[in-house]
């Protein structure tokens, strides 16, 4: 395993990168950040915005806070937009936001199915419909074909 040390702490960071085989790991918001734009800059050809991640909380960064915060910086630069929200659980969603012709699209993908799962999607695509009405807003639909289809 490949150790990272901090020279000032004297001791072993671990991140996403040699954590990668650790099950028990819980990527932190620099992980995503870092496995965004390593991923992107590797696979897109495009110019395209990651947002710094998000941790959700009840206050400052409430999710209405944040996304009015995507969005108005995602409708003023008009580029592929990248955002991932840490919710109050842990878990970590993706938000992606695209300039199409005919309207702007929000792609929403969460990988837990459930009651928490539809809750985090109702509440995104009510504060869309509330503030956003102009972008089309698609999600994951099920676990089984959550890599082949979106929906809306």
């Amino acid at each position: 395993m490949n150790k990272i040390f901090n020279p000032r702490l004297d001791q072993m960071t671990y991140n996403a990168f040699n954590r990668s085989l650790d099950p028990t790991y819980n990527y932190s918001a620099n992980d995503i950040f870092l496995l965004s734009k390593s991923f992107l800059e590797s696979h897109l050809n495009i110019e395209y915005a990651i947002a710094p991640p998000f941790e959700l909380d009840q206050e400052e960064r409430s999710l209405s806070n944040v996304l009015h915060h995507i969005l108005s910086s995602f409708q003023t630069h008009q580029t592929p937009t990248f955002a991932a929200l840490r919710h109050q659980n842990g878990l970590w969603t993706l938000l992606v936001l695209l300039p199409e012709a005919k309207r702007p699209v929000m792609l929403f993908y969460d990988p837990q199915t459930g009651e928490a799962s539809e809750k985090r999607r109702e509440d995104i695509e009510t504060f869309l419909q509330e503030n956003y009405k102009d972008i089309e807003f698609k999600y994951s639909q099920e676990e089984s074909n959550r890599d082949e289809t979106m929906t809306g």
